[in-house]
């Protein structure tokens, strides 16, 4: 997510600049779109210009819980092969407009209170019995949440930190590539600088033998002559 500065310039730029509100009905409306599709649809290029996998709309024609991302890269018998593992993200997911699933929009149940974590507000509760017997379903709800937050933190921590190795590798490799690279260039450079200087050397001796050939003969008719 943006930092509030950062995500201030983006309302701006991105709606209230773009829009006229006629009415302050039709200006929350409008605000309330842009704000689902800041958060659901718009695409991140930290993630190749997709929309974020925790916060899905999966009424989305085009949605699928599953994604698959490159994990791995070899070659076998000269060939390229890119390996992919899939991720669940219905148990990662903190936020569905659909049907309110993810993590943090999720109805919870406990004791006699059924609510989302998203949803709870404890501004209006007192000290009274009541209200306290609410707040610790609440407390327990959050419990919960946090307990799904963990375990989905950790499940993406894996796969970050596969992805890491695998990033480190082909890292690796591309140096040493690179590294073989230019040393084929440099002793194909050294080649042809030998190869050259055998050519120069190949015409200084015809020139030489040339030069012998011509002063032989001019003493052989200077022979003659006499």
């Amino acid at each position: 997510m943006d930092r509030p500065a950062s995500l201030s310039v983006t309302l701006n730029g991105a709606c209230l600049n773009a829009h006229w509100f006629l009415t302050l009905a039709d200006a929350q409306e409008k605000l309330e779109d842009w704000r689902t599709y800041y958060n659901e649809d718009r695409p991140d290029g930290a993630i190749g210009n997709k929309p974020l996998i925790l916060l899905q709309n999966s009424a989305s024609a085009d949605f699928t819980s599953t994604k698959t991302i490159v994990s791995s890269f070899s070659r076998l018998d000269g060939e390229i092969v890119i390996g992919t593992i899939n991720i669940d993200t219905a148990s990662v997911k903190l936020y569905d407009s659909n049907d309110q699933s993810g993590i943090i929009d999720k109805a919870r149940t406990s004791g006699t209170t059924s609510i989302a974590l998203a949803d709870i507000n404890i501004s209006a509760l007192t000290d009274a019995a009541a209200d306290l017997t609410i707040l610790e379903d609440y407390v327990r709800i959050a419990d919960a949440s946090l307990s799904d937050v963990t375990l989905a933190a950790s499940n993406l921590g894996a796969t970050k930190q596969r992805l890491t190795l695998q990033q480190d590798f082909v890292t690796s490799l591309l140096d040493t590539l690179t590294r073989g690279i230019g040393q084929l260039v440099d002793a194909d450079m050294t080649r042809e600088s030998t190869r050259l200087q055998a050519l120069q050397a190949q015409q200084q001796l015809a020139v030489q033998a040339l030069g012998i050939a011509n002063s032989n003969s001019q003493s052989i008719l200077k022979l003659f002559g006499g």
